[in-house]
């Protein structure tokens, strides 16, 4: 089966999703999508949802979050589609978290149980939310909602589960396929604008290991490529990208031929949707990507059951 997950930087924008977003994904010919940072919950019956939607109910079933309590009014909401004729879904989709984590320690969460060949699976996609700035305390909460997503996943016991989705984990530091404790030291903070933050809170190797304690195993595109972090030459070509923040996690699934692709910045370029920005911290003005056109890489995956 082919995954596609894709942060589309809506931030629950007013901004109409652009159109080629819907384009790529049918093009891609994806079996599961899941998008991230899609809109808030207080917008799911918004008229530039059922156009979003009906773009895609030709080839895909479409869920999203809909739930409308003043907790998630601000809420980046998940989309979720799946192929028609690919899977037989089963029951409504869930947006509760089985947790005991106060709602504020929850990341953006959406799940949608499906049946593949007779064998039921659990999507999740997911973010982690940031805010406080790059802190100590701020990389702590994104820890929580990390731990109050995996509580979750182990309730849902043996199952066979993909989660998707932009976990936010910063830079990665040292050997991706190592253990946290081999490569701890790379996130001591040598980054002036990011000084120990990362070394003993939340980071890659940390959320893998967090994974790993509940049965569940990460899957990064490998080598020189990136999901985030583009900068914008004034022809409004991207370079490669600084950070891997979007990840797939199964659960009695492999995941291979995972990798990104950002070509969609370039190609797809309309004035309006980068401009020229002061950046406070680095003191200099860069071209950045605006809401509501994408600014993660799209990450596409073939998975597979293990038996």
């Amino acid at each position: 089966m082919k995954l596609l997950v894709w942060n589309i930087n809506q931030r629950s924008s007013g901004e109409e999703i652009p159109p080629f977003v819907s384009e790529m994904i049918k093009n891609t010919n994806a079996d599961i999508v899941v998008l991230t940072e899609f809109l808030s919950a207080a917008n799911a019956n918004s008229e530039k949802i059922k156009k979003f939607k009906d773009s895609l109910s030709e080839k895909y079933y479409t869920f999203c979050n809909e739930k409308r309590d003043k907790e998630r009014e601000k809420a980046n909401g998940i989309f979720i589609a799946v192929k028609k004729g690919f899977a037989e879904i089963n029951g409504a989709p869930n947006e509760d978290l089985k947790t005991d984590c106060k709602e504020e320690d929850q990341p953006n969460f959406l799940q949608l149980d499906i049946v593949v060949e007779g064998k039921p699976i659990s999507i999740i996609g997911t973010r982690i939310q940031i805010g406080g700035g790059v802190t100590r305390s701020a990389y702590i909460e994104r820890r929580q909602q990390l731990i109050s997503l995996v509580e979750h996943l182990v309730k849902l016991g043996n199952k066979n589960i993909i989660v998707a989705g932009d976990f936010n984990n910063a830079k990665i530091r040292g050997d991706e396929a190592a253990d946290y404790l081999t490569v701890r030291d790379n996130y001591r903070g040598e980054d002036i604008n990011e000084p120990l933050v990362t070394f003993d809170t939340y980071n890659y190797h940390i959320m893998k290991g967090i994974f790993a304690t509940a049965g569940l195993t990460v899957f990064t595109p490998p080598g020189e490529q990136y999901s985030y972090g583009f900068k914008l030459d004034r022809d409004g070509k991207p370079d490669n990208g600084c950070f891997k923040e979007d990840h797939i996690v199964t659960k009695n699934l492999k995941v291979e031929n995972s990798k990104y692709c950002h070509s969609f910045i370039e190609n797809y370029k309309i004035d309006k949707e980068w401009e020229r920005r002061w950046n406070r911290r680095k003191k200099k003005y860069e071209y950045v990507i605006v809401e509501a056109y994408p600014d993660h890489a799209i990450l596409t995956a073939d998975v597979d059951f293990l038996t």
